[in-house]
């Protein structure tokens, strides 16, 4: 983008927005705000939500922290969450973050066999093609009621369309923020 603009694509906004004029409203610093001598890397942490806390004796502890110096606690358990992707590196990713988020995560390759009492589904695909929106559509039929939120490399508008008819609740665009994805998982919840 231009120098002192910030790069949000049209996807991404349903998801940030939202979340940034919150911040706003509540007086902290968010990449909409900052001057416009900002560099690229202090818009994304001025974006990014705080997870770490400072103990008295340095250094950062990943959670909320009750008292300094004692690792914060993972958030309470809200579900499972079914996970739909080709490779075992990317599951981990996207396990972990779930886990961070209170949510436990199944791996699935196969996206038709129906599984009880998901919470929300993650069906990571490179593109959106006629295979993947098929794949797509099992998923989502197989884990209904569960919101399914497709991600993939940077969808068209017509993408977004036909992933929202063959059953996605929502997409979003790799690469992405974890805030981004998670706001969509509790929004469609």
């Amino acid at each position: 983008p231009w120098p002192a603009s910030a790069r949000l694509y049209w996807h991404q906004w349903p998801a940030r927005a939202p979340r940034l004029f919150r911040r706003m409203n509540a007086g902290k610093v968010c990449s909409f705000s900052l001057p416009a001598t900002a560099t690229e890397e202090e818009r994304l942490l001025a974006d990014l939500e705080p997870t770490f806390a400072m103990p008295a004796g340095g250094g950062a502890c990943l959670g909320q922290t009750a008292a300094p110096g004692q690792l914060g606690s993972l958030p309470a358990h809200k579900g499972l969450a079914v996970v739909r992707c080709r490779w075992f590196a990317v599951w981990e990713m996207i396990a972990e973050a779930c886990r961070h988020r209170g949510l436990s995560a199944v791996w699935r390759r196969d996206d038709s066999t129906r599984l009880e009492g998901a919470a929300a589904a993650i069906f990571d695909c490179d593109r959106l093609d006629a295979n993947e929106f098929g794949a797509l559509r099992r998923m989502a039929d197989s884990l209904r009621p569960a919101p399914v939120i497709a991600l993939a490399s940077f969808p068209r508008v017509e993408d977004q369309h036909r992933a929202l008819a063959a059953g996605a609740a929502a997409v979003v665009s790799k690469p992405f923020a974890w805030d981004d994805l998670f706001a969509e998982i509790e929004g469609a919840a």
